[in-house]
């Protein structure tokens, strides 16, 4: 089933811990080769140690708020890449009142922002091949609001947005654009927020796993927008 990704390339950002990490160790049994971009080198190193070696794998130590480095990222990949994961967020947690223009200014950046840029540039040389996929990681805020993390669920609301239209503007080409919104995941991010039981958190490798399935058909089906929710809330 997975044979659609061989001499494939994926690029995955957020690759140095949780969900993309755990995204980048399933794919690395699939792809030929994985561009892995995080800030932290030795967490990258961690990430690499733990794929598998059948894969060749690019790491990227990249700064997603400084506009020339991701500059000079688009221009070493963009002839590469088939499959692009957006997987790098930030979740501040305070309520609106409490926040400052920088503060919304930079949750935008990493999780709106930088999916548009890469989506952009990237899905052009898609279309050249006609085949490609752009997967949005969500979250079930991208649903509803909150008093204590506004500016998360702004900003996933807006990938929402994103990620509907460029689907859309995509589908004949042979490109697909996905949403996928987990709920709490069992992530360093996910263990920020001490208002929920962490037990009851999504495995990480179970949405990978989801991930990797979902964008693996190839023929009429799409599941364009998904969202995974936990069995228990609480």
């Amino acid at each position: 089933m997975y044979d659609i990704f061989s001499n494939k390339c994926a690029l995955v950002t957020g690759a140095s811990s949780g969900l993309g990490r755990s995204l980048v160790e399933i794919f690395s049994s699939h792809f030929d080769k994985l561009y892995v971009v995080g800030r932290n080198k030795d967490n990258l190193d961690e990430t690499v140690r733990r794929c598998s070696e059948s894969a060749e794998i690019v790491k990227l130590v990249i700064d997603l708020l400084d506009d020339d480095q991701v500059h000079d990222l688009l221009q070493r990949v963009s002839n590469d890449v088939d499959v692009l994961v957006n997987c790098a967020g930030i979740f501040p947690m305070m309520p609106i009142s409490q926040t400052s223009i920088e503060d919304f200014r930079k949750c935008m950046r990493i999780n709106v922002e930088v999916p548009f840029l890469l989506s952009r540039v990237l899905s052009k040389r898609m279309k050249e091949k006609g085949w490609g996929r752009i997967v949005n990681i969500g979250s079930s805020s991208a649903y509803g609001g909150s008093s204590e993390t506004g500016l998360y669920c702004t900003s996933k609301h807006a990938l929402l947005g994103l990620t509907r239209s460029l689907f859309l503007e995509h589908r004949e080409t042979g490109v697909r654009t996905f949403f996928i919104a987990p709920g709490s995941i069992q992530t360093p991010m996910g263990a920020s927020d001490e208002r929920q039981d962490y037990s009851t958190f999504l495995d990480p490798k179970e949405v990978s796993s989801f991930i990797l399935n979902t964008i693996s058909y190839d023929s009429e089906m799409v599941a364009n927008e998904v969202r995974l929710n936990r069995l228990v809330i609480r």
